[in-house]
């Protein structure tokens, strides 16, 4: 019964840990729920499914991801499958973007500090950001820190592989250097699913008001 007991406290304080990482790591709820095991799956899916499966892998040879493509195909959803998935291992991860990090207040050096405690860093719709030289010097410290600590970083971007790799200036040139040598592309091909999703729920919705069947 004891042993029973103190299973029972372990696994407790285990969930609330998970709970807490998943807080801190996830501030956008509606990535909270994503999953692998609950998504359609896609060829892209597929192959961050199984980055998520060899995890120590790819953590013991800091091997990142640079999913790029159109807008609203799904890049944002596979990086919160993958965050979400190793989270509730207890690994520590946090998706965020560089607008929202420039906009916290902190200075460069706290930021990057801060993104370090993290084994998995999701940097989200890079490319988003102002073009400021303040703003470009912290993205580069951010990715630059994380190559030194040889930490994997997951990143999603609307831009075309060939713009990652001929960058309009220098500025922009040792950015996306530094995460070409820190991070495998995948594109991300097809329409946008969330366009789909939009066009489904107003279908849905017009034949509720004209009195129709589902």
């Amino acid at each position: 019964r004891y042993e029973a007991e103190q299973k029972a406290m372990r696994e407790a304080e285990q969930r609330i840990r998970i709970q807490d990482m998943r807080a801190d790591g996830i501030r956008d709820r509606g990535l909270t729920n994503c999953r692998f095991e609950t998504a359609t799956d896609t060829p892209e899916l597929t192959k961050c499914r199984r980055y998520a499966d060899c995890w120590d892998d790819m953590y013991a040879q800091n091997n990142g991801l640079l999913l790029w493509g159109n807008t609203g195909n799904g890049k944002t959803y596979a990086a919160a499958c993958i965050a979400n998935q190793l989270i509730d291992w207890g690994i520590s991860a946090m998706i965020t973007s560089f607008p929202r990090i420039l906009n916290s207040g902190w200075d460069k050096r706290e930021i990057a500090e801060q993104m370090q405690r993290y084994q998995l860093l999701v940097i989200d719709d890079l490319g988003a950001e102002r073009s400021s030289d303040y703003a470009l010097e912290t993205v580069y410290m951010v990715i630059d820190e994380r190559y030194k600590a040889k930490k994997p970083l997951i990143v999603t971007t609307n831009l075309t592989l060939e713009e990652i790799c001929k960058p309009k200036n220098m500025e922009y040139q040792r950015i996306y250097d530094r995460v070409l040598e820190m991070c495998i592309p995948v594109v991300f091909k097809g329409g946008s699913l969330r366009r789909d999703k939009a066009t489904d729920k107003l279908r849905r919705a017009k034949a509720i008001l004209d009195g129709k069947e589902l």
